[in-house]
């Protein structure tokens, strides 16, 4: 999704400001699906 988003801010289909907040809800929920997984695994150590 995040290669989506940059091809689309390239292009120019949405503004700079709307992109920026798309990429940065993008890795917030990367981080936290990625937390979640290893969680689950039980490698995450808080």
């Amino acid at each position: 999704m995040h290669n989506g988003l940059v091809l689309l801010k390239e292009a120019k289909e949405i503004d700079n400001n709307q992109t920026e907040y798309l990429l940065n809800e993008t890795k917030k929920l990367a981080k936290i699906l990625g937390s979640s997984i290893l969680t689950l695994k039980g490698k995450n150590k808080f």
